[in-house]
């Protein structure tokens, strides 16, 4: 018997990192002007280029319930599968995923993650090296519940081109947060997104953002640190160096935010997951 961990494509694994722990992801579906991706079918600066030439935004959708139960059922009936999804608070996905449990009549152990992105990741891995090491299926279940509570994501938005789109923010607001080069935070709380602080000026930023990470976790040591970018490397590796060199956290993972991230933080975009 082995214990499987299944979690959907917000949740911003690369490829290396779904491999070594053995990690099935689900995927969400986006569609841009009437065409309909798999989330990840695009790839990094591909998916923002194709955004930046709509109009509209991107419409993201969770994966159906038949989608989960084929992941699912590809494992032996002598597995326990653990599934972790997106926060239930901004997505039906955790609901397609109980759904498909439902279908393969099967307990499949369902949590909701309360987070995104790489927040999601890092929950995902633990639960795998927990597998790995030969943990029990309750005490993973309870160990990721703790690490949920103390999950913190913060989002770093280089334009307000995508919050205006969605209607978060008016277009006069929008247009004076641009010419003004001011750089909005966002943070996650119980699952929801919610504004942190604004800044002006990206070096500003990023200090206040090295501030907010030391008052919400003040020992790193142990932890992964998650970055994603929105086609934006180089400020994902200036994150990255100054989080190693003030927290040294045991591992930062870099990557493209996918499709369903992206669409909502936009090109330029960071978020920080720890």
């Amino acid at each position: 018997m082995a214990i499987r961990i299944v979690t959907d494509s917000t949740s911003d694994l690369p490829k290396e990192i779904l491999e070594k722990y053995d990690i099935s992801v689900v995927p969400l579906t986006v569609e841009i002007d009437g065409k309909v991706f798999r989330d990840g079918d695009l790839k990094g600066k591909e998916f923002f280029d194709f955004m930046d030439k709509s109009e509209n935004l991107p419409k993201t959708s969770a994966p159906s319930p038949k989608a989960f139960s084929e992941v699912f059922k590809k494992f032996s009936t002598k597995d326990e599968i653990v599934c972790i999804t997106l926060s239930s608070k901004v997505s039906s996905t955790c609901q397609s995923a109980r759904l498909g449990a439902e279908l393969t009549g099967r307990k499949i152990w369902l949590i909701d993650s309360k987070a995104a992105s790489l927040g999601l990741g890092i929950l995902a891995i633990y639960a795998a090296e927990m597998a790995k090491l030969g943990k029990g299926i309750q005490e993973i279940i309870k160990e990721i519940n703790r690490r949920i509570d103390e999950m913190h994501i913060l989002a770093f938005l280089d334009t307000a081109k995508n919050i205006v789109k969605c209607g978060r923010l008016s277009k006069a607001a929008g247009s004076l947060v641009n010419m003004l080069n001011i750089k909005i935070l966002l943070t996650n709380n119980e699952g929801e997104i919610e504004f942190l602080t604004k800044m002006r000026g990206k070096k500003r930023t990023f200090r206040r953002l090295l501030q907010i990470i030391e008052e919400y976790s003040y020992n790193l040591e142990n932890k992964i640190v998650g970055i994603t970018h929105g086609d934006n490397l180089p400020d994902a590796e200036i994150l990255k160096d100054l989080i190693l060199e003030k927290f040294n956290p045991r591992e930062v993972i870099l990557n493209y935010m996918g499709s369903c991230i992206g669409t909502h933080i936009g090109r330029g975009g960071l978020t920080i997951n720890f």
